[in-house]
């Protein structure tokens, strides 16, 4: 659509005259365009931020700065996981984003409420954007005390248009999600079934061979475990595609996912595993929590395979300034230089895997023994 969603805005917006009772703040004609662009919104949160801080503009004229009004917008895109969308340079805490799910998203057949919670300073009046009862579910709040003024009524042509953008790009984000999960595990039964299959052929054959010419020479005893070793690499890279197309956040819940990792790698080791994870619901958006969790339970493996460990312990830490820290510590024999080629190759997986999402990863000793892997993943990722 060419020109950006803020500079369209400049564009089209009326203001209206302060001195005479307040007009539509947009015609029909940019209120269908609106909807449109909203539609086709690439980066949601992103652009419905800009519109959000346009619409407070609006709220702004005629008063103080001090009684100035802040619009939010709660979207939530799964059961577990709610984002609260707010206008630029506004920003939530925790605590107030927590306070607002639990009512808005209770099964109820209400349209609109007046909410006084905990951790806000005033009163909100929140209007549904989406039906009820819909996954993905949304709700426009403002201050309430703009729920009963004219002032707040001009905001009512902007919310249907906001609702009726935001039901079309989220279906389609959906149908998108749901197309490449499909060609995934498509992909997935393809490898299982083909490559996969003469892959684990050729591995234990080539082991079979490394032995077979152990006595012979050493430049064939070389060449034979160098053809084995890259099988076995091969191999555990296909394995790694086939987990990685299969993988998925039921019900988009990290937390979930980690629980039944732990309970996995538990029930296939002697290891005591201890999960600490603050980060709450909906913290990472579905493309990095999917990384995070591989990650994750790439070093679970690397501990229960490698590092003779009795204990794991693996936290998530939202960070002040943003972003998110990951760290899996185990009590095993730590990182030993040229340690052997499998644990070095799990090291390899979860770099890339860093990569993808901007993420910055570091593996080495703990102190008191023991190997720490630690993911740090930025602000602008989440």
């Amino acid at each position: 659509m060419g020109i950006s969603l803020s500079g369209w805005i400049e564009r089209w917006v009326a203001q209206p005259d302060k001195a005479s009772k307040p007009e539509p703040l947009m015609s029909s004609q940019a209120l269908n365009e609106l909807t449109l662009r909203i539609a086709a919104c690439e980066h949601l949160s992103i652009d419905l931020s800009v519109i959000l801080g346009w619409m407070q503009g609006q709220l702004k004229s005629g008063n103080s700065a001090a009684d100035r009004p802040s619009l939010c917008l709660a979207l939530r895109v799964s059961q577990a996981q709610l984002t609260i969308i707010t206008p630029p340079g506004v920003t939530l805490t925790q605590e107030q984003a927590s306070a607002v799910e639990y009512p808005l998203f209770a099964e109820d057949d209400k349209t609109e409420q007046w909410l006084q919670l905990p951790f806000w300073p005033q009163p909100i009046y929140a209007r549904r954007l989406l039906p009820q009862g819909d996954i993905p579910g949304a709700w426009l709040l403002l201050p309430g005390r703009w729920g009963n003024e004219p002032l707040a009524l001009t905001l009512e042509p902007l919310r249907r248009a906001l609702s009726d953008g935001l039901r079309i790009c989220l279906a389609h984000q959906r149908q998108r999600e749901e197309a490449i999960e499909k060609e995934r595990r498509e992909y997935a039964a393809e490898l299982h079934d083909t490559i996969a299959q003469e892959l684990g052929y050729l591995r234990l054959r080539t082991s079979r061979l490394e032995k077979a010419c152990r006595q012979p020479t050493p430049e064939l005893n070389a060449l034979a475990a160098d053809i084995h070793l890259q099988t076995q690499r091969t191999y555990r890279q296909t394995r790694e595609l086939i987990s990685s197309a299969r993988v998925t956040l039921e019900d988009g819940s990290l937390n979930l996912e980690l629980i039944r990792s732990v309970k996995e790698f538990e029930q296939r080791s002697g290891l005591v595993f201890e999960l600490d994870n603050r980060a709450q619901s909906g913290y990472l958006s579905k493309r990095v929590a999917i990384q995070v969790l591989l990650i994750v339970r790439e070093a679970l493996s690397n501990s229960v395979r490698h590092a003779h460990a009795t204990h794991v312990r693996i936290q998530l830490l939202p960070k002040n300034q943003g972003g998110l820290l990951v760290r899996v510590d185990d009590n095993g024999w730590g990182i030993v230089q040229g340690d052997d080629s499998k644990a070095s190759f799990g090291l390899d997986i979860m770099r890339e895997r860093a990569l993808r999402i901007d993420g910055h990863l570091n593996v080495g000793p703990l102190s008191g023994g023991g190997t720490r892997v630690e993911l740090i993943v930025a602000r602008e990722m989440i």
